[in-house]
């Protein structure tokens, strides 16, 4: 990437404000998660974004840094209408009132990289049109960029760990990248639709792919309520502990059987629309190859059948080992974690409890989880988290175990 002044410029800006918080020499208080976090926000909405993605890595980051980039909020403002405007133009040559009878200029969501519209087609369909900030895929490679030739002198990163940061920003970027393909997502769409087309009680917006590109996707306007708003479920007569049944039973099977799953399930995500269950939002989905699929099956095998050294076996061949590694040690952290467990049937054991655990061991171990794995095991504690309001005395893994291959 060429080193012009508006490069250098942000690259004095990110060491700057780097310094600022202590980030860049890694001053190591009890509130240097906090400054790290106030760091990437006043960075701007590139830095937000890498933030929301390592808050997802807790084979990468210590507890305390989850934690608090759990925090991070895009809090973005719109860009100015004009701005919208000349992108729409671009987008429908013909002219906005050939494809819509109305357009609204005030965005109802707003996120770091993109906003949110909503539209009324010619033919009357209420649509939403999510939009991408002007070169959000450019400054989000220059700051990446940046940040992969500075990372040579900044004498800390959050990653207590020896992962290679220049390698974990080339994931990032890679991830990223497909976030900003907004024909990625329709397809991540239309694949979703067809994994549940035989299932009634599960929907995901329709596409309008003719009216769609890699930075404008258009798609259907649907109205439901969201399936953390309990109260208002209840008032319109829903049996939430049945929708909370039929959600976390969808969830496991696209984790078993589909291998392809919404990997980020958050209540603001999931609307209830008459029967249907409805998904929102997938610009991040997470896969699972028959290999991995098969690896995750063993190590539930050998959870069921009390099986340490399965267990410990299974968990070394998932993920790739750097560093220092003592395969001894890893039973024996394996075999402490299970203690708690050893008298417990399967159906007791809390699956996302579990692998929060087996992430804290990998990550000490120094063996890399697969990326997909690591949001699998997100989507789990976001769906245990909704459940759980809606049906207190469920628990997953009792749901997991006919899924466990003998």
């Amino acid at each position: 990437m060429k080193e012009n002044k508006g490069y250098k410029n942000r690259r004095k800006e990110i060491l700057s404000v780097l310094m600022k918080y202590g980030v860049k020499e890694g001053i190591n208080t009890n509130d240097l998660p906090l400054r790290f976090r106030l760091a990437l926000e006043e960075l701007g909405p590139t830095f937000i974004k890498i933030g929301q993605i390592l808050s997802t890595r807790p084979d990468l980051l210590p507890p305390p840094y989850i934690d608090e980039l759990q925090k991070l909020q895009d809090n973005a403002m719109p860009e100015p209408y004009s701005v919208i405007q000349e992108l729409l133009e671009k987008q429908f040559p013909q002219g906005m009132e050939q494809v819509f009878t109305s357009f609204e200029e005030i965005p109802f969501a707003c996120a770091s990289l993109s906003e949110v519209h909503k539209a009324i087609l010619k033919n009357g369909t209420s649509v939403v049109i999510k939009i991408q900030r002007p070169k959000a895929k450019e400054m989000m490679e220059r700051d990446i960029e940046i940040l992969k030739k500075v990372s040579g002198f900044i004498k800390w990163t959050p990653f207590d760990t020896p992962f290679d940061p220049i390698e974990v920003l080339d994931e990032i970027w890679v991830s990223t990248k497909k976030e900003l393909d907004f024909l990625q997502e329709a397809e991540n769409m239309r694949r979703f639709c067809y994994h549940h087309r035989k299932i009634e009680k599960i929907s995901c917006p329709k596409v309008y792919q003719k009216y769609s590109s890699s930075q404008i996707l258009v798609m259907e306007y649907i109205e439901g309520i969201k399936i953390g708003d309990i109260q208002k479920l209840k008032e319109k007569g829903y049996d939430v502990e049945k929708i909370g049944k039929d959600f976390v039973n969808d969830y496991l099977q696209q984790i078993f059987e589909d291998g392809f799953f919404h990997a980020d399930p958050h209540p603001g995500n999931i609307l209830i629309r008459g029967d249907q269950i409805v998904y929102l939002d997938f610009g991040m989905m997470g896969e699972l190859n028959s290999a991995l699929q098969g690896r995750f099956n063993q190590f539930l095998y050998a959870v069921s059948m009390k099986d340490v050294h399965g267990m410990t076996s299974t968990i070394a061949k998932i993920g790739v080992i750097r560093g220092n590694f003592n395969k001894r040690q890893l039973h024996d952290d394996v075999e402490n974690m299970y203690d708690k467990y050893i008298d417990q049937p399967l159906s007791d054991i809390q699956l996302p409890e579990m692998m929060e655990e087996v992430m804290k061991i990998c990550k000490k171990n120094n063996i890399i989880i697969p990326r997909d794995l690591t949001l699998l095991l997100r989507g789990l504690i976001t769906i245990e988290g909704t459940v759980g309001q809606l049906t207190p005395n469920i628990n997953i893994m009792d749901i997991v175990a006919p899924y466990v291959k003998k």
